[in-house]
């Protein structure tokens, strides 16, 4: 294998290149050089009009379906999916069956994605079976690989296995991941409870059902002292109370999907199914406080919230249809597209990136001559139209839609993937 990037600009704080247009040359898997106008006669040239590189993408919470889901996406799916999306590492949820709650399911992951492009660093089930009652074997799947714990989109309803949970995972320094939503308050809802909910006749969910999940997780963290990621928030209330609750320690994180900063309950006027989403599409006030928190940092990390479907549970009235999107391929392009102006091009990245690293301790691999190549390529100016999926699923929005901002390969595992540009 041997690449050489003409002209990219490096986005990595990280690297003493960081902001410069460079030429890199990678051979086997290894960063060689790095300077202007390098040749490599045998090497196979990548280039854009406006080609940028950094990290590679780190996603959280991607649903894999292996085992159990295969129809709906498998190890070698996901990987091509993950990999035209620009990311060269997935944290996949443990919602899968059976669900992954033990060492040997941990082990198995990572053995299968040991040589992938795209590597598999799994989350393990906060409680057994994902039934929310008793703690999994928390410290064994510590020991076995696991980078965190939860229960996925299952969120945590008992205060008492959340606050075990968060006792437990101090003695490694382990971080609790949570949906925060009151199945109690959000019962049969269909979508955000507001203006449009009772327009449409649907069932609403309150904002309030995250807020009080949100709370409740807060004051136990506080009192554990634990590491807590509040994952996918969708409301201002819960980015006004994570602000504050930042002040007061490190310990504490928020991830958001790519979804609610762009997409709101108006969307749905036309009942399409494919924008019916958990968490739901907000309010206009909503998506700008989401954006504003990303912003500030108050957000750390942008997740693709891919949820692979069949067509027979998407494919209905709104009302029997499930919740869920596929994402991997399409969360940089439409981040770009529709709050491009919004956000800095160094804060997609860092959220796409080098956030969830840091906060996982996952290796960087910083963008320097002698370091192994983890990289994501990608043109932020670049158009293009999104027409096939590499995902089993196809429960996406955004199919025959025009995006500015494409992702161009990923290198990684001494091995690369490139887009075909033509």
């Amino acid at each position: 294998m041997k690449l050489l990037l003409k002209k990219a600009k490096v986005i990595q704080a990280q690297s003493d290149y960081h902001g410069q247009v460079v030429d890199v040359l990678i051979e086997d898997g290894i960063i060689t050089k790095i300077g202007d106008q390098i040749n490599a006669d045998d090497a196979q040239i990548v280039s854009s009009d406006n080609m940028h590189i950094s990290s590679g993408w780190v996603d959280i919470g991607t649903h894999i379906g292996e085992p159990g889901y295969e129809h709906r996406e498998d190890i070698e799916s996901v990987t091509k999916t993950a990999a035209v999306g620009g990311y060269t590492t997935l944290l996949p949820f443990p919602n899968t069956q059976p669900a992954v709650d033990n060492s040997t399911q941990i082990e198995r992951l990572r053995y299968k994605s040991e040589k992938n492009l795209v590597k598999l660093l799994p989350i393990g089930c906060v409680s057994s079976h994902i039934e929310g009652t008793d703690l999994a074997e928390l410290f064994d799947m510590h020991q076995a690989g696991s980078v965190a714990f939860s229960d996925g989109d299952q969120s945590i309803q008992d205060s008492g296995l959340i606050l075990r949970a968060l006792e437990y995972v101090k003695a490694f320094d382990g971080t609790i991941i949570q949906r925060a939503i009151d199945k109690g308050l959000s019962k049969d809802g269909q979508m955000h409870e507001g203006i449009t909910s009772t327009s449409l006749g649907l069932p609403g969910i309150p904002s309030m059902a995250e807020f009080n999940s949100i709370e409740r997780d807060l004051k136990l963290r506080e009192y554990t002292d634990g590491r807590l990621m509040l994952h996918l928030i969708s409301t201002y209330q819960a980015v006004s109370k994570i602000q504050h609750e930042k002040t007061l320690t490190d310990r504490l994180f928020a991830t958001v999907s790519y979804s609610n900063l762009i997409h709101v309950d108006t969307d749905l006027v036309n009942f399409n199914s494919d924008l019916k989403l958990m968490p739901p599409l907000r309010s206009e006030e909503d998506k700008k406080a989401l954006i504003e928190g990303l912003k500030s940092g108050v957000i750390d990390v942008i997740c693709s919230n891919h949820t692979p479907l069949e067509e027979e549970r998407k494919k209905l009235e709104f009302p029997y249809a499930d919740f869920g999107a596929t994402g991997l391929e399409t969360c940089f392009a439409a981040v770009c597209t529709h709050i491009g102006d919004n956000l800095d091009l160094e804060t997609i990245v860092n959220s796409l990136s080098y956030n969830q690293r840091k906060i996982f301790n996952i290796e960087t691999a910083t963008i320097k001559v002698g370091e192994s190549a983890d990289i994501t390529i990608f043109d932020p100016k670049k158009s293009w139209t999104y027409r096939t999926s590499s995902s089993k699923s196809k429960n996406n929005t955004y199919f025959n839609q025009d995006f500015t901002g494409q992702v161009i390969g990923i290198v990684n595992n001494l091995q690369y993937h490139l887009t075909d540009l033509k």
